[in-house]
């Protein structure tokens, strides 16, 4: 049930809104209290693959974000507590200050197996035409 939450409040269909959206304009928070920063946050979350690089030497882990080639600082005590380094996940940060938060859902993946699965072709090609990405590549 976690994956479906993360996916109904994350994401929609083309020409629809997102659940996070939605309750934004409906919530009406005041700015810059503490409920609409962290409600923004969660509106700017990254899906990504990320690797447990190591511990950040205050408190928490430094993941990189092998798709964007960034790095981040996430605070999680359940994580932190049984990640290993180098374990990769896919999954949603948001980041509401200098740190990153996990939101949604999570689940571990191997990057090679899930390169090698048809499935994830397909849906990156269908990303891309979807997106209009491939407009701008001429085939020779």
């Amino acid at each position: 049930m976690p994956l479906i939450f993360d996916l109904a409040l994350f994401t929609a269909k083309p020409g629809r809104s997102r659940a996070l959206d939605r309750y934004a304009r409906a919530a009406r928070l005041p700015p810059g209290s503490d409920e609409a920063l962290m409600l923004e946050a969660m509106r700017q979350a990254r899906f990504s693959i990320w690797r447990v690089e190591r511990r950040h030497e205050a408190a928490g882990l430094i993941v990189f974000d092998i798709l964007r080639e960034t790095e981040a600082r996430l605070v999680d005590e359940n994580f932190e507590a049984h990640a290993q380094e180098g374990i990769a996940i896919g999954g949603r940060l948001s980041q509401p200050e200098d740190f990153a938060m996990t939101c949604g859902a999570f689940a571990p993946v191997t990057p090679d197996k899930v390169a090698e699965d048809p499935r994830f072709a397909i849906a990156l090609y269908r990303a891309a035409i979807a997106s209009g990405m491939m407009e701008q590549v001429a085939f020779a």
